[in-house]
């Protein structure tokens, strides 16, 4: 199990049922700049905001198999990592654990940002070319208006000179 939660891109740790951290992936400690044996001395409500700790703890008693929670990580200089918790109850070691799966979500949201920016561009480049294109179908209209009374006009110049 050790060696299978190295490999992954989530942050991973396993706490007991009281919360205590018992093991955790390095990715942990290099994203929350936790030195391993501060890890280790923390409980799992240490890592997230005073205002949070408390439905953290409330989660250690929860009966549910799984649950979703989108609240922020604290780092160790209080950073908080905008992050998407999935815990799960299970078995490790033949002790009853719960397996926190943390997915960091700031670069998600510096492509959702990215994204938003690009979609707002593309809507000023649509006005722009809709502007242009009015622009250019009533300068078209007018050319070919006027080519057309110009043609019409020369046509009657022709029809009354015959006609003298």
């Amino acid at each position: 199990m050790k060696n299978y939660c190295r490999v992954f891109t989530t942050l991973l740790y396993i706490t007991n049922k009281e919360g205590k951290i018992i093991y955790f992936n390095p990715l942990l400690s290099q994203k929350t700049n936790f030195l391993e044996e501060e890890l280790y001395a923390l409980y799992i409500h240490q890592l997230y905001s005073e205002e949070l700790a408390f439905d953290v703890k409330k989660i250690l008693d929860h009966n549910e198999q799984e649950i979703r929670l989108l609240y922020p990580l604290m780092t160790s200089n209080k950073e908080m990592i905008p992050a998407e918790t999935i815990v799960s109850k299970v078995v490790w070691s033949g002790r009853n654990m719960l397996l926190w799966s943390i997915r960091d979500l700031k670069e998600r949201k510096k492509v959702e940002e990215e994204l938003a920016l690009s979609r707002k561009r593309t809507e000023e480049v649509n006005i722009a070319k809709t502007a242009f294109l009015t622009n250019l179908s009533f300068a078209l209209r007018n050319s070919a208006e006027l080519n057309f009374r110009h043609d019409r006009n020369a046509h009657e110049n022709r029809f009354k000179q015959k006609s003298v």
